[in-house]
């Protein structure tokens, strides 16, 4: 069982108010990377470059004596390893953005759109079934997909498709190009096209994952520093305070500022976030009693049905605590069940209590919280004596016991 929390404090002034409400309930800033991912994928995108390149070269020089325009060939692999080690050059260094930058995009772009054009001059296709450019367009495209996410990368696929139907139509001359050629083009090109917009689409989860992942680390760095400090000074406050206002502005500032450190503070289907709104109602409501939430980390998933009904049971527990046992403080805990694997919450007050043997259960009681409950597959119990305050249990089924239960 968690400790309860300490009654009153001394508070802070207005200005300290305004700040860290405008600090706590303003759109969190995202947290960046630092282009942990793009140097990553950049990497890992030159050492694609040159086996590209080595297998273009190679491809090249073995059939070079077939090839309609050998000069042309030894130019496309004198442009083509340039600009790969100019890929490799920015890369060198703090300047390595400069990589993703529209004017080595573009460049780069222009070459791959040359070497797949050229190929309509040099008939490598007609005679060997191999393109002169090989795989070599496909790093343009992903990189495009790096530096501007989906409609960079399909439309420099795009781009590159339409590279690929003028070599076409350049290679077959007046005769015009056949079925099988034009067939071959457009699976190629939906394929450059496809090629961009996934990449463009892993980027941006890539991306997204590691901002979270980012911030989920900058909120504990926070967490750490607040809590000996902030955190332990608000509840000092709330303890030692003789103004009832001041000790529940203290003691609203410690939950706002609990709720933004450990990320829990959007609604629905949240039990942290819900129960600790509850919480905060219950406070507003019954400003007489102080009201403590604590869930573990080992707390399984639930579904958003679930959450309702046990935050909706629990807030009738904290209003039976307040109203009828006119309880000082309450105590909401919520952990995984060991011998279930699901549920466990409590809520337990210092209040007056109750004898269980001589209380016929109310519409509150029967309804609000063990009917919620067992509607669920889960079980509720009431712990309670004169004077000695009042604890219910509420225990579910973890999600495969339930999912197992109704089928």
């Amino acid at each position: 069982m968690p400790r309860t929390r300490p009654s009153r404090t001394a508070g802070p002034a207005a200005t300290g108010k305004a700040e860290l409400d405008t600090m706590l309930h303003a759109p969190p800033r995202p947290v960046g990377h630092r282009g942990e991912v793009e140097r990553g994928v950049l990497i890992g995108l030159a050492g694609l470059r040159w086996a590209a390149w080595v297998g273009l070269t190679v491809v090249a020089l073995v059939n070079l004596h077939r090839d309609h325009h050998p000069a042309l060939v030894i130019l496309v692999i004198a442009a083509t390893a340039a600009m790969t080690a100019a890929d490799q050059l920015v890369l060198v260094g703090s300047g390595w953005r400069a990589a993703l930058g529209p004017r080595l995009i573009g460049t780069e772009v222009a070459v791959a759109a040359l070497v797949i054009g050229a190929d309509g001059w040099v008939h490598q296709a007609q005679a060997t079934g191999q393109t002169l450019a090989g795989i070599w367009p496909l790093p343009v495209i992903l990189l495009a997909a790096v530096a501007g996410g989906v409609a960079w990368g399909a439309g420099v696929g795009a781009v590159l498709s339409a590279a690929r139907f003028v070599a076409i139509f350049v290679a077959a001359g007046s005769a015009g190009p056949t079925g099988r050629d034009l067939l071959g083009a457009f699976t190629t090109g939906m394929s450059w096209v496809i090629f961009g917009a996934v990449c463009g689409t892993i980027i941006h989860l890539l991306r997204r994952a590691q901002d979270q992942v980012a911030e989920a680390e900058a909120r504990d760095r926070i967490a750490r520093d607040l809590h000996d400090g902030v955190l332990q000074t608000l509840a000092m406050i709330e303890r030692r305070s003789d103004s009832v206002e001041i000790a529940r502005l203290a003691r609203d500032q410690e939950r706002d500022l609990r709720a933004y450190l450990f990320g829990d503070r959007t609604g629905s289907g949240n039990l942290p976030a819900e129960l600790r709104q509850a919480a905060a109602r219950a406070e507003r409501d019954w400003p007489a009693t102080s009201v403590t939430v604590t869930v573990t980390d080992d707390v399984p998933p639930l579904r958003p049905v679930q959450v309702e009904a046990v935050v909706g049971a629990a807030t009738e527990a904290l209003t039976n605590a307040a109203k009828h046992g006119h309880a000082a403080t309450v105590v909401v805990f919520a952990d995984i069940d060991e011998s279930s694997g699901g549920l466990f919450l409590t809520i337990k007050d210092d209040g007056e209590g109750f004898d269980p043997a001589t209380i016929v259960e109310g519409v509150g009681m029967t309804r609000s919280i063990r009917g919620r409950v067992e509607d669920l597959g889960g079980r509720v119990e009431f712990a309670s004596a004169g004077g000695d305050g009042t604890e219910v249990r509420i225990a579910l089924p973890p999600l495969a016991k339930r999912r197992a239960s109704r089928g």
